[in-house]
């Protein structure tokens, strides 16, 4: 069901259904009774998708501040405030009670936080540009565990991250100052329309529609990413039109207003325009992605490394498929050219695995002490995985190092798995053999 929606990500659906649903809840409280009944029909749908992604901690906090909100909006103002502040105790357990519901994945988001920080404190100024988190992220994480442990909790929490797990603090890392600024006023340039338009349209329910389902997604959006989604812009770019384009039924602007007001209406106009181009090219390069994976593992090296080269330079670019050219190139033996597509990666993308594939090629290539290095890199980039400490053992052996081969020897055998796998154990039974002969030797 998300696979057909195209949010393979629970977590995103679950934010996804949840802006249904308060959506079509808002139309409940019509005072027609051919609307409640068709609103409580249709509300089987999204319920049930909410239900089924229930790790959603996001999209349930969203949702649960959305329905407050469509309940403030049809109830007595000497009623409101025992429901705001009912709301925030309720909002405020229910957010601790998340926490503690998934304490690792709690942590995970912390240490994130902690890292994203650091970038933002790095270029408050002017930002990194638009998209960039998914190429610095990994980069200070790698940085950052190369000044602390390896094998504690956090470092054994920690993954590849694309995502700040919160968008405003992504946009102020990729946009710098000038950009949260600019977020700052058009949040209040659309909170000061929605409450024009409530006065002047008394509880119209499109308006209260619109309304709590871009209050859930700017919820989410503190602790989740929905708004580097393309089916959540799409919501939020509906709803945003919904409350600049619905017109005052009183004529009270000034000329300066009225002027503003086009000019806020041009710039959604094509904003709408950019977004429809971006998705539509967004989904393009996905069906060629795929087409050139599935040429890749038919066997057909050589077209597949065509496909990539042309999705290296489609826009949207996405890095990874960068990596994907890079890895063909590889196996192709065109070592130098997949060294070149690696160094374009890092522009748009990073992961363990960049480093990975740099450092086999650099040792294939004869540069042992770069390879030794990025080896390094993309295990200090995600400490976690096994399998990099196993190839810079391996590495060290090839090279008879004998010392920095037993030292991560032990590494490996000390090291807490986070996932015991097939693989783990045959990598664990093979370093202990290893270690035992280089013990003995």
């Amino acid at each position: 069901m998300f696979d057909f929606f195209l949010i393979p990500n629970k977590s995103i659906a679950g934010i996804f259904w949840a802006v249904i649903l308060l959506f079509i809840f808002s139309y409940y409280f019509r005072q027609k009774k051919k609307w409640e009944i068709l609103a409580l029909v249709l509300l089987t749908l999204p319920i049930s998708c909410l239900l089924l992604t229930s790790e959603s901690r996001a999209g349930w906090l969203g949702c649960i501040t959305g329905l407050f909100y469509v309940a403030y909006q049809h109830i007595s103002a000497r009623q409101r405030k025992k429901l705001f502040i009912a709301a925030t105790l309720f909002i405020c357990l229910f957010f601790l009670a998340l926490v503690f519901y998934k304490s690792d994945s709690s942590s995970g988001r912390k240490h994130i936080y902690k890292i994203s920080s650091g970038i933002l404190r790095d270029n408050w100024v002017s930002g990194i540009g638009l998209g960039k988190l998914k190429s610095h992220f990994n980069e200070y994480q790698a940085n950052y565990f190369f000044n602390h442990s390896i094998d504690n909790k956090t470092a054994l929490l920690a993954d590849n991250t694309f995502y700040a797990l919160n968008d405003y603090l992504q946009w102020g890392i990729e946009t710098g100052l000038s950009g949260l600024l600019f977020l700052v006023f058009i949040l209040y340039l659309i909170v000061r329309r929605v409450l024009f338009l409530q006065k002047e349209y008394n509880k119209k329910p499109i308006i209260t529609a619109a309304s709590s389902g871009f209050i859930c997604i700017g919820t989410a959006s503190l602790f989740s990413y929905p708004m580097q989604i393309w089916q959540l812009q799409f919501l939020a770019l509906v709803f945003i039109g919904i409350i600049i384009f619905l017109p005052l039924v009183t004529d009270s602007l000034s000329l300066t207003k009225k002027i503003v007001t086009i000019l806020i209406r041009t710039t959604y106009i094509l904003l709408s325009c950019f977004f429809l181009f971006s998705t539509i090219s967004l989904l393009k390069r996905k069906r060629m992605a795929k087409n050139a994976f599935e040429l890749a593992r038919a066997g057909y090296r050589t077209k597949a490394i065509e496909e990539y080269k042309k999705l290296s330079s489609f826009y949207p670019v996405n890095g990874a498929n960068n990596l994907l050219l890079a890895e063909q190139l590889y196996y192709s033996n065109k070592l130098d050219e997949a060294l070149i597509a690696l160094q374009e990666t890092k522009k748009y993308y990073v992961d363990h695995k960049v480093y990975k594939l740099q450092a086999q090629i650099e040792n294939e290539l004869g540069k042992y002490a770069d390879a030794e290095k990025s080896y390094l890199r993309a295990i200090y980039m995600v400490p976690n995985r096994m399998g990099s400490r196993f190839d810079l053992m391996n590495f060290y052996i090839s090279r008879a190092d004998t010392l920095n081969a037993v030292n991560w020897a032990n590494s490996i055998l000390k090291m807490p798995v986070k996932v015991p796998s097939e693989r783990s154990e045959t990598m664990l039974r093979a370093t202990k053999e290893v270690l035992s002969k280089l013990e003995n030797h």
